[in-house]
């Protein structure tokens, strides 16, 4: 038993509600008939439907536990969104159900009074019901699962349900036979609007909605925070199963290298991670402008600018040869900066005259705004 807690605790918590369900719904509906409580009865239908959405999770839980594969690189988790839906909409039809059954009772008027003794299994449904939903709505924060929060908000209805219950019970016992049949229609409205609530979420997050405001401002906090960060777009976020994705655009300085805006692109993901438990994959793309409202096309690739660079320098013979051609893309047009090679007879006056000479040359290429030329001293390291 322990090693099946340890193992899956949330699959454990699941189990443990569906034992509770079987017992109260039989407790419920023995008492129920034998006390002649439309309230208790209405509230053992509560509990059968918790039992078959305690099938539904088991299903979905599991499936979407299982790791990312060729056609879901993105998880299961998905399943377990779906299984919310579908223990909302359960739970739902179950209320309305119960609600055009207890019509008929109101219009005809309650025949008999429950049995004093009937307030004991209301009781009883309170506490137990009260515990599994702390139980599983623990388990559910703490493994991020939809379909155990879903389940656990069922547990809570059902002990809201059984508060209502035992209202009636003692209304009609205290001379108000009325008042059992109008408990039992609350709580078949209190089903109905857990189902609808449940339903709903689950519903927003197949639509990928994204997390909450609140949860957003801390995100944001967090990319301010990075060091190399000079600004942030089109953070986006939405939810998998319990599970959060989460993509923006940083801006970096122009001039960085791309190995170094990788290590400020990792460090944010690495704090993202680190703060938010509920973030299972972060992706982050590196910018050196905000290109949110422009559409970044640079008509000028690297084969032509290397062209252009190869053919200015060709026509200095004291520059040797090209080291190196580093391109930085800014606002529609290119920084170059050229690294070459230089005779070394020339003396730094005469080198530095050239320098000057050929970088009014790389100014004339189209798209080029600034151009920057190092001599390399052809040390190699040494």
């Amino acid at each position: 038993m322990r090693k099946f807690i340890k193992k899956d605790p949330g699959m454990f918590a699941i189990f443990v509600g569906i034992f509770g369900n079987i017992l109260l719904t039989a407790i419920k509906f023995a008492g129920g008939i034998w006390g002649n409580s439309a309230a208790l009865i209405a509230d053992a239908i509560h509990s059968l439907s918790d039992l078959l959405s305690d099938g539904i999770a088991v299903f979905t839980y599991k499936i979407g536990r299982l790791p990312s594969d060729d056609k879901h690189p993105y998880g299961h988790g998905r399943f377990e969104t779906v299984g919310s839906v579908l223990i909302g909409t359960t739970i739902g039809i179950a209320g309305l159900g119960l609600l055009l059954e207890l019509e008929t009772t109101l219009r005809t008027g309650p025949k008999t009074i429950p049995g004093l003794w009937v307030l004991i299994p209301a009781f009883i449904s309170i506490l137990i019901k009260e515990g599994l939903f702390r139980y599983t709505l623990w388990i559910g924060k703490k493994n991020h699962s939809p379909t155990l929060i879903a389940n656990a908000w069922h547990h809570r209805s059902d002990a809201i349900s059984s508060i209502a219950a035992l209202i009636g019970i003692g209304g009609a016992l205290a001379g108000w036979p009325l008042l059992d049949p109008l408990a039992g229609g609350l709580v078949a409205l209190m089903i109905i609007w857990t189902g609808y609530k449940i339903a709903i979420q689950g519903g927003r997050d197949l639509v990928d909605e994204g997390l909450d405001e609140e949860q957003i401002k801390e995100i944001e906090a967090i990319i301010h925070d990075t060091p190399g960060v000079s600004g942030f777009h089109q953070l986006r976020s939405r939810k998998i199963g319990g599970k959060s994705f989460v993509d923006v655009n940083i801006l970096v300085e122009r001039d960085l290298t791309v190995s170094e805006g990788h290590h400020i692109a990792e460090t944010l993901r690495r704090s993202l991670f680190n703060n938010f438990s509920f973030i299972e994959e972060a992706l982050i793309h590196v910018d050196v402008e905000d290109d949110s409202n422009l559409e970044s096309i640079y008509h000028a690739s690297r084969e032509e600018l290397e062209r252009g660079v190869a053919n200015i320098l060709k026509m200095e013979p004291t520059i040797l040869k090209l080291s190196s051609l580093r391109l930085h893309y800014w606002k529609g047009q290119n920084i170059i900066e050229v690294i070459v090679t230089m005779a070394p007879e020339k003396s730094i006056q005469e080198i530095t005259d050239l320098l000057q000479k050929v970088q009014l040359k790389l100014l004339t290429l189209e798209t080029v705004c600034e151009a920057r030329i190092y001599v390399d001293p052809g040390l190699d390291g040494k």
